[in-house]
């Protein structure tokens, strides 16, 4: 027979796994709802902090050697305007500068949608295939692999190949190609979406525009206008154009 002592140490135990098998389905109901949120409003997702207070986006800075990982700039109003046009223009058009995270911003984008909803395809032209492949490393898979590991798990992707991210529970794809690719994937897929960074330096910035006007449902193009590169008068162009 047990002694009285050993008795209230069993209850002892047996509240207390009472206790933790609690805090961890009212865990479990948090990150639903934190999750079923996110789903729905890239900006809660791209902000979104874990049960714990952590936020769940992190990027890369080359730039500052000493906090090269940061969180998600959520303070920074142009982002969410950014990210609000992304959800309803069909056409987008953005003169940027370097460290302003558009870059960043819209690959992110493209990356919740494809997470959270079925059957996108989107490509992103750059210059060289091999950019487009570096671009989704630092862009897409390294802010993945800084997600809570229950996150990752809701929302996998794949690892290879590196120029294509596969999302296999809602069939949608990324795929970075050089721009000649670029415009063949769009016809032959009917991209969801086209994403031409630095367009001013792509050879064929103004054909490519053409061919995937009538193919992409929204094409963001992205870029420096740096005088003298092959894109860049068409990309002045369609600025002038935008602004009159």
């Amino acid at each position: 027979m047990k002694s009285n002592s050993s008795k209230l140490e069993d209850l002892l135990a047996g509240v207390t796994r009472s206790s933790d098998r609690q805090e961890e389905r009212d865990t479990q109901e948090k990150r639903q709802n934190l999750l079923a949120s996110w789903s729905k409003d890239p900006w809660a997702y791209l902000t979104g902090k874990d049960v714990g207070g952590r936020p769940i986006v992190w990027t890369k800075d080359e730039v500052d050697r000493q906090a090269p990982l940061k969180p998600f700039p959520g303070h920074l109003a142009y982002l969410k305007r950014l990210v609000k046009l992304m959800q309803n223009e069909p056409r987008i058009l953005i003169d940027k500068a370097r460290q302003m995270y558009i870059s960043t911003v819209v690959l992110l984008f493209n990356d919740w949608d494809c997470a959270f909803h079925p059957v996108v395809n989107s490509v992103l032209s750059k210059n060289k295939e091999s950019e487009a492949a570096a671009m989704l490393r630092d862009k897409v898979r390294f802010p993945y692999s800084q997600l809570p590991a229950w996150v990752r798990s809701v929302r996998p992707i794949r690892p290879t190949p590196a120029t294509r991210i596969d999302y296999p529970t809602t069939g949608s794809m990324t795929l970075g190609a050089a721009e000649n690719m670029a415009v063949s994937e769009a016809r032959g897929r009917s991209a969801t979406r086209a994403m031409v960074d630095e367009g001013s330096y792509q050879d064929a910035l103004g054909p490519m525009l053409q061919a995937l006007d009538p193919m992409a449902n929204q094409i963001i193009l992205f870029s420096s206008p740096n005088l003298g590169c092959p894109g860049a008068q068409v990309f002045w162009e369609l600025l002038d154009r935008e602004a009159s």
